[in-house]
């Protein structure tokens, strides 16, 4: 009888998930930072929330950034100018949860990208 020592690779189908996880991480993390750079870029030029996409954009992004108008108080209107830090600190959030998410999936696996065990 023949042994090798060869190791064995993991299913196609689980690596390929494992290589698409960061990039879907990755690619939700941009589209959620983007939308509150729009929104406060918006609200710093005064654009209404009555207009179509304003109004998309303020109220996707309105259930995480009413958290932190604890810690950065602002008026309601949306019909003057006014620099908005909670979009900023929701922003900033968003990716150091994604961060986090993206480290412990590194340690879970090891640093080893295709899912194969080392040993």
């Amino acid at each position: 009888m023949k042994t090798t020592n060869q190791t064995r690779l993991p299913p196609l189908r689980f690596t390929f998930y494992v290589l698409r996880l960061p990039s879907l991480l990755w690619l939700l993390t941009g589209l959620a930072v983007t939308a509150f750079a729009l929104r406060f870029a918006m609200r710093a030029l005064g654009v209404r929330d009555d207009i179509p996409f304003p109004g998309l954009v303020y109220s996707v992004t309105a259930p995480v950034v009413e958290f932190f108008y604890r810690f950065f108080p602002l008026d309601a209107r949306f019909d003057h100018p006014a620099i908005e830090v909670a979009s900023l600190a929701a922003a900033g959030a968003v990716l150091a949860v994604a961060l986090a998410i993206y480290v412990v999936g590194l340690l879970l696996l090891g640093g080893n990208r295709n899912g194969a065990t080392q040993g």
